[in-house]
């Protein structure tokens, strides 16, 4: 096995017929989530039975099921499993024990060509169509969150939950990118996220939330979502047939090997701060929910405005006692918003958050 394990890219594995091969040679000890995909020999030895269903030992498959079954439940979370029926042995073979010990035992592939008999029992007590639909993976996408702006050059929040209804995860690599594409002009740009579909396990729901980043030369505009679920080698990362299709209805798009998200990112640019003009001024409350107050020597003589983050001019309330102004904010949207104070061309921009609480 060393040998075989040498021959091949260290990104590859091989699959024993025999759990005890594996536990013999290197570790009676499944391996852990730790330890998976770590390139070493026993993270790359994945398994393939011969003669499922066809015993209760499977003809010899396992020497042991009291310890060998949970041996094998962790071993299969990391690492590719499959095979094939060899004989029919009813009930064992039937779809109750199909369904159960894939699930269980995380079953990628099977050789629906053989045992004729048994395949012929999933079709006849109408199992196989679930089979099919289960081996390896099977993700769909239950809801995906984002904001509906975001600045050039700003971190963007994205929240995915995804079930995968299939028995394994993926135990080759995968990329995973945020996809941006422009309404106007179809410019793509790709934000790589770090998540790794191979943990993707079912069956509980799995949560993906990260911050990406925005590229500070992103053009601004209106931005088309989808999620790429690539293969890791970059000889095929941009070929559409090696990518992961959600199990989604009309998510799919074939020809780019993309998810469609069904969402639009407005990227607008952040408001020119004149970093080397401050005014000796101070605002308050921060935050502030229903009154902002700009204070300073002279501030009847200057202009002071608010702005919403996407640079727009809100049309705000004041008064004047004193040396502060005051901009009555209430019913304002929380969020982040840009007081603008300025005299004679020269301006001063300050950040400042709103909120009803």
């Amino acid at each position: 096995m060393n040998a075989l394990l040498s021959a091949l890219p260290t990104s590859r594995m091989i699959q024993v017929r025999y759990p005890s091969f594996k536990q013999l040679m290197y570790s009676s000890t499944a391996v852990t989530s730790t330890q998976a995909f770590t390139q070493t020999n026993s993270a790359r030895i994945a398994h393939h039975n011969d003669c499922f269903l066809a015993s209760s030992t499977d003809f010899g498959t396992y020497d042991n099921t009291a310890t060998q079954y949970p041996y094998m439940e962790q071993d299969t979370k990391f690492l590719a499993m499959g095979g094939e029926t060899c004989a029919m042995n009813l009930p064992r073979s039937g779809c109750a024990s199909a369904l159960q010990e894939m699930a269980k035992f995380h079953w990628s592939f099977m050789n629906l060509d053989y045992f004729p008999g048994v395949i012929d029992g999933f079709q006849t007590n109408n199992c196989y169509a679930d089979i099919e639909n289960k081996l390896g993976y099977r993700f769909e996408l239950r809801s995906s969150t984002f904001p509906t702006t975001a600045m050039v050059g700003s971190v963007l929040p994205v929240n995915f939950k995804l079930l995968n209804a299939g028995f394994a995860a993926p135990y080759n690599a995968r990329t995973v990118s945020l996809i941006l594409k422009n309404t106007t002009t179809n410019q793509i740009v790709s934000l790589p996220m770090n998540t790794d579909p191979r943990r993707w396990l079912g069956p509980t729901e799995i949560i993906v939330a990260e911050n990406l980043q925005l590229p500070s030369s992103l053009p601004v505009g209106n931005y088309r979502l989808y999620l790429h679920i690539a293969d890791a080698s970059p000889s095929l990362a941009n070929r559409p047939e090696y990518a992961i299709q959600m199990a989604n209805s009309n998510m799919w798009n074939a020809s780019t090997g993309y998810n469609d998200l069904n969402y639009i990112l407005n990227v607008t640019s952040p408001l020119a701060l004149a970093e080397n003009v401050k005014f000796e001024s101070v605002i308050y409350p921060v935050p502030a929910q229903n009154e902002l107050h700009v204070e300073m020597a002279g501030i009847e003589n200057y202009q002071v405005v608010l702005y919403n983050s996407l640079g727009q001019k809100i049309d705000t309330e004041q008064s004047l006692v004193n040396n502060r102004k005051t901009i009555y904010v209430n019913g304002l949207s929380d969020g982040v918003y840009f007081v603008e104070i300025s005299k004679d061309g020269i301006k001063d921009t300050r950040r400042v958050v709103l909120t009803d609480d």
